[in-house]
């Protein structure tokens, strides 16, 4: 009996703790940073559509191939809402892109045809316990992007300036959605709904998690053993 619960400790001990939200999201961003994009280009809790309850998306990047959705699934989240989440960020993105805790790994192997296509989306890193990343994260394109709900990403007064760069002067956000939804061809469109996604104002919320990454990266460097 004290030699199974002795075993049961051990294997606690040694087993991975579950990640969260932010382990993911820091690590994420940790690498985007790297590899070269800018913190301009990262924005975090993007709502999908102000006007409704559509949810939001964790991690929202702008490169030259256009406006990626990242969705963060941490060892505590589970997998229920994913099928919903990804038809809504590949109409709203050019792609999209999911980043899971590997304690999710059998769950993915059963179901990725169904909620994930392209397997090689996820690569597993053992070396890093339950933390995984992808390597090429924006990799993956969506044939199903909508112009719609791309322009659907802004506020009120985005949409509405966004109109007038092209001729179009209104003053609600639906009249500026139809109209270039209409007359806007989505590579038009692109620039400018970075452009204003880029320029937003930082919420608290997003301010608290950069001031809080930046301190980890901080502390990271001051534990990091130096060779000579």
């Amino acid at each position: 009996m004290l030699k199974c619960k002795i075993e049961e400790q051990l294997e606690k001990a040694v087993k991975p703790g579950k990640t969260k939200d932010f382990d993911l999201r820091s690590a994420i961003c940790q690498q985007l940073v790297a590899e070269g994009l800018h913190r301009c280009n990262i924005r975090h809790e993007l709502t999908l559509d102000s006007s409704s309850s559509g949810g939001r998306a964790d991690i929202v990047i702008f490169t030259l191939g256009g406006i990626f959705g990242i969705e963060i699934k941490s060892g505590s989240d589970v997998l229920d809402r994913c099928a919903d989440q990804r038809d809504a960020y590949e109409h709203a993105f050019d792609g999209c892109h999911f980043i899971v805790d590997a304690r999710h790994k059998e769950n993915i192997q059963h179901s990725y045809t169904l909620y994930f296509p392209d397997q090689k989306k996820f690569a597993y890193r053992a070396d890093m316990g339950s933390l995984e990343l992808i390597p090429e994260i924006v990799s993956s394109h969506s044939s199903d992007t909508s112009p719609a709900a791309m322009i659907r990403l802004l506020w009120c007064d985005e949409a509405v300036r966004v109109a007038a760069s092209f001729g179009y002067r209104c003053k609600t956000r639906w009249d500026s959605i139809k109209w270039l939804r209409e007359n806007v061809s989505l590579k038009d469109l692109r620039p400018k709904i970075i452009a204003e996604l880029r320029a937003r104002v930082h919420s608290k919320w997003e301010e608290s998690f950069w001031k809080r990454h930046d301190a980890q990266g901080l502390i990271c460097q001051k534990t990091t053993p130096t060779t000579t």
